[in-house]
């Protein structure tokens, strides 16, 4: 018993970072850098500078605070794929939900470093401010695919496992499922400005966050239920 509960607390640790990165990405984007709602696509190149100039101090700290918990993210990822490949058997859906966490992580960052390139120097020309604020929305959006492939790892290893000590249970497979497939119209951000694809749109922006929102509380709970086995996990 004594030489399993470090192991059991470190990994209880690694679903708690996930809360972490909730906090500073919410914080960060919404009160930090001003960035909920999301800005309108169809603002032109001198709004756009006149934003990055008159926020910019917020919006710097909040990069800082959106690339911490980018990272915070990377240790729930661990754990996840640690739970998959010990405690279901499926070594491959571990790796490809650890592998596009990773991915998803280094993908958001690009989208948080393009904005706090953008108000690094809020006096260049508005057009090249406009050209990293969208490349800043763009690129976080399109972040979706990645998340998209580790949400399918772990639907398929919970919809395939056919033990009886699950980690989820088997209707969190539908709801993987449910929020897999629905957050598809958001690579519609590339095409439209306005509208409910625009990225900040009722589905280029509210649907997937709020979809990606209802996944990670389930999945994440549950990981803290399979932690309290008295198993080392590490």
């Amino acid at each position: 018993m004594t030489n399993t509960q470090p192991s059991v607390r470190y990994d209880r640790w690694s679903v708690y970072s996930l809360y972490g990165f909730a906090v500073l990405a919410f914080g960060g984007s919404l009160f930090a850098a001003g960035f909920l709602p999301p800005w309108d696509p169809t603002w032109d190149a001198n709004k756009i500078a006149e934003l990055y100039q008159t926020k910019g101090f917020g919006i710097q700290i909040g990069m800082m605070m959106l690339m911490l918990g980018c990272a915070l993210y990377l240790p729930f990822c661990a754990i996840t794929s640690e739970l998959i490949e010990k405690r279901l058997g499926m070594p491959l859906m571990a790796k490809i939900q650890l592998s596009s966490g990773i991915a998803a992580v280094a993908f958001g960052m690009m989208a948080v470093a393009a904005w706090g390139i953008a108000a690094f120097r809020p006096e260049r020309d508005p057009q090249i401010t406009q050209l990293m604020n969208d490349m800043g929305w763009i690129v976080f959006f399109w972040d979706i695919a990645f998340f998209q492939l580790q949400g399918a790892a772990v639907m398929f290893a919970t919809f395939f496992y056919k033990g009886s000590n699950p980690v989820w249970p088997r209707w969190m497979a539908y709801l993987f499922a449910i929020s897999v497939v629905g957050v598809f119209p958001a690579y519609g951000v590339i095409m439209f400005k306005t509208g409910w694809l625009a990225y900040n749109g009722l589905i280029g922006y509210w649907f997937q966050v709020i979809a990606f929102g209802l996944m990670l509380l389930p999945w994440s709970w549950y990981c803290l239920v399979a932690l309290k086995d008295d198993e080392p996990m590490l």
